[in-house]
């Protein structure tokens, strides 16, 4: 059973969580201070609307174990020339509206490790 107040409350904290996500309960709690909100009150509200704090989370790039370490291909070779070597990455970001991600290729050959092209996606899941 929710209160009006705890509902007020809560419509408070999931507005300051959609300025900032990445505030937990104590940021929240500081945040809404002049409104009566304490730690304790936003822990217990975030808690039970299950709202959480957005963060990067740990070891993210740990393998797991027994799968196939690939060799890297490039080692001991002479990158010299624009165009010779490419090479691409992904990453995952949080954004307001789900997960985002960012693919960027990178020329190795170039001077200055020219960016070739780069392609952000936002997913709602």
């Amino acid at each position: 059973m929710v209160s009006s107040r705890d509902a007020q409350d809560l419509a408070a904290i999931k507005e300051a969580l959609t300025k900032r996500p990445f505030y937990g309960y104590r940021r929240v709690a500081c945040e809404l201070r002049e409104a009566g909100m304490t730690m304790k009150r936003a822990r217990r509200l975030m808690r039970l609307a299950e709202l959480r704090a957005v963060y990067p989370k740990r070891r993210a790039s740990v393998p797991r174990t027994g799968e196939r370490k690939y060799p890297y291909l490039l080692s001991g070779k002479e990158i010299w020339l624009p165009n010779q070597v490419w090479a691409m990455d992904i990453t995952c970001l949080p954004v307001v509206s789900g997960t985002g991600y960012l693919a960027a290729v990178i020329d190795l050959g170039a001077v200055l490790d020219k960016l070739v092209i780069w392609l952000f996606f936002a997913s709602k899941f």
